[in-house]
């Protein structure tokens, strides 16, 4: 559990960094 929750805390990471590099 603790590893999906960090996982999917990752993944929201990864799309502000992509949203930061499409702005």
């Amino acid at each position: 559990m603790n590893n999906c929750s960090r996982q999917y805390f990752n993944v929201i990471c990864a799309n502000l960094i992509t949203v930061g590099f499409t702005i």
